[in-house]
């Protein structure tokens, strides 16, 4: 059993500001009417969120697609309105996540004037979080990345995903980013995380009965992370799984307490409590080149 009670009775000198990205066929507005409650209002005393919509308008393809023009499934909800951060061709072997460029430069200019110290992504939005993290490491080490983001390695201090999933868009520039090369199968003895691990500060959460997300698809995703080499309390890393689902039943077993803890890690603080900020410099002097 997973205790959600927050010690949200700690100040901080200053919030973390964190961008809030949503799953595919959602809105921010949506996302957060069904998480504020178990959320941002536990994180509130430590943390801004901002909630952004995916540029991309969801498209439906393959059987999706034909069980909305069947006339039976005509009011599927979802369509027209609700956005998507990419939408994924249907062959697993030439599988491309058509739109994501545009959507990597979108979150890319909200980052302009350094507003964010971290995102929190859902689902497909964890998985573009993941992306981001992978980029924002190459980048750090100077070496080429398939869309410039450099707002967002300016000022990116950490990244958490609930839910996500490993990319599996076929470019090599894209394939590449979570992944050491293209798997002759997409199951979990198969598919070979990046050797060169990403060192950005991460939290993952998943759950075991996911049926929407296979579970370890979302654990390959955290395997493309580094560990916490300076075995900090709490580690810079962390994993968390729960017994529930993929999102409307699960979001009560989210283990947002432990991702508060994980936060103050990033907080600047007030002088009646520790301070932890020194925790992520040598991070990022050590580590981060």
């Amino acid at each position: 059993t997973i205790d959600n009670t927050v010690n949200n009775t700690e100040t901080f000198q200053k919030k973390l500001k964190i961008l809030v990205l949503h799953s595919n066929r959602q809105t921010s507005q949506l996302f957060k009417a069904k998480t504020e409650k178990f959320l941002e209002k536990k994180l509130k005393n430590i943390s801004e969120f901002t909630y952004c919509d995916a540029p991309m308008v969801y498209k439906p393809s393959g059987e999706a697609e034909q069980l909305i023009q069947d006339k039976e499934y005509a009011t599927v909800p979802n369509v027209g309105q609700n956005r998507a951060w990419w939408n994924a061709t249907d062959d697993a072997d030439t599988m491309v996540y058509n739109g994501l460029e545009d959507s990597l430069t979108y979150i890319d200019s909200l980052f302009k004037n350094g507003d964010f110290d971290g995102i929190i992504g859902f689902s497909q939005g964890g998985t573009i979080t993941g992306i981001i993290a992978a980029m924002v490491h190459d980048s750090r080490a100077s070496k080429q990345v398939a869309v410039p983001i450099d707002n967002i390695s300016k000022s990116l201090k950490f990244v958490a995903m609930i839910s996500g999933f490993y990319c599996r868009d076929t470019r090599p520039e894209f394939k590449n980013c979570l992944l050491e090369s293209a798997p002759l199968q997409h199951n979990a003895e198969s598919v070979e995380v990046r050797k060169d691990l990403i060192c950005i500060p991460s939290f993952h959460s998943w759950g075991l009965a996911d049926e929407l997300v296979n579970p370890w698809r979302s654990e390959k995703l955290a395997e493309a992370f580094a560990f916490d080499s300076f075995n900090t309390l709490p580690p810079l890393k962390q994993q968390h799984t729960h017994l529930s689902g993929h999102f409307a039943k699960a979001i009560k077993f989210w283990p947002v307490q432990q991702l508060y803890e994980w936060l103050k890690i990033f907080a600047e603080k007030n002088d009646s409590t520790p301070d932890l900020s020194s925790t992520y410099d040598k991070y990022c002097s050590e580590i981060i080149v």
